[in-house]
Protein backbone atom coordinates (compact mmCIF):
# COMPACT_ATOMS: atom_id res chain seq x y z
CA UNK A 1 0.00 0.00 0.00
CA UNK A 2 1.28 3.43 -0.88
CA UNK A 3 1.14 5.86 1.99
CA UNK A 4 -0.98 8.99 1.78
CA UNK A 5 -0.56 12.16 3.86
CA UNK A 6 -3.44 11.17 6.12
CA UNK A 7 -1.46 8.10 7.23
CA UNK A 8 0.89 10.47 9.07
CA UNK A 9 -1.77 12.60 10.74
CA UNK A 10 -2.05 10.49 13.93
CA UNK A 11 1.68 10.97 14.47
CA UNK A 12 1.41 14.69 13.81
CA UNK A 13 -1.46 14.81 16.34
CA UNK A 14 0.94 13.46 18.95
CA UNK A 15 3.70 15.92 18.00
CA UNK A 16 1.33 18.90 18.15
CA UNK A 17 -0.07 17.73 21.46
CA UNK A 18 3.38 17.20 22.98
CA UNK A 19 5.10 20.36 21.77
CA UNK A 20 2.46 22.85 20.63
CA UNK A 21 2.49 24.82 17.40
CA UNK A 22 4.78 27.51 18.83
CA UNK A 23 7.63 24.98 19.14
CA UNK A 24 7.32 23.29 15.72
CA UNK A 25 8.82 24.11 12.34
CA UNK A 26 8.58 22.37 9.01
CA UNK A 27 11.60 20.40 7.86
CA UNK A 28 12.71 17.23 6.19
CA UNK A 29 15.59 14.82 6.08
CA UNK A 30 16.24 15.64 2.43
CA UNK A 31 17.81 13.98 0.48
CA UNK A 32 17.05 10.82 2.48
CA UNK A 33 13.32 11.52 2.21
CA UNK A 34 13.64 10.95 -1.54
CA UNK A 35 13.52 7.24 -0.76
CA UNK A 36 9.83 7.77 0.01
CA UNK A 37 9.00 10.83 -2.08
CA UNK A 38 10.23 14.11 -3.45
CA UNK A 39 10.82 17.10 -1.17
CA UNK A 40 7.50 18.73 -2.08
CA UNK A 41 5.59 15.54 -1.35
CA UNK A 42 7.27 15.10 2.03
CA UNK A 43 6.76 18.69 3.16
CA UNK A 44 3.27 18.52 1.69
CA UNK A 45 2.32 16.09 4.44
CA UNK A 46 2.70 18.84 7.04
CA UNK A 47 1.13 21.44 4.76
CA UNK A 48 -1.90 19.18 4.27
CA UNK A 49 -2.13 18.60 8.02
CA UNK A 50 -2.11 22.30 8.93
CA UNK A 51 -4.30 23.51 6.06
CA UNK A 52 -7.37 24.02 8.29
CA UNK A 53 -5.45 25.71 11.12
CA UNK A 54 -5.51 29.45 11.70
CA UNK A 55 -3.21 31.54 9.52
CA UNK A 56 -0.87 32.56 12.41
CA UNK A 57 -0.28 28.88 13.25
CA UNK A 58 0.44 27.97 9.62
CA UNK A 59 2.75 30.99 9.29
CA UNK A 60 4.63 29.99 12.45
CA UNK A 61 5.16 26.38 11.41
CA UNK A 62 6.10 27.25 7.83
CA UNK A 63 8.75 29.81 8.78
CA UNK A 64 8.17 32.21 11.66
CA UNK A 65 9.19 29.75 14.39
CA UNK A 66 12.43 29.09 12.53
CA UNK A 67 13.10 32.81 12.07
CA UNK A 68 12.46 33.44 15.77
CA UNK A 69 14.46 30.44 17.04
CA UNK A 70 17.53 31.15 14.91
CA UNK A 71 17.18 34.93 15.35
CA UNK A 72 17.18 35.49 11.58
CA UNK A 73 15.70 38.99 11.61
Amino acid sequence: KNQVPEDFFPYLDIVFSAFGADRLMIGSDWPVCRLAGEYGEVTGIVKDYITEMDHPIRKAILGKNCIDFYNLR
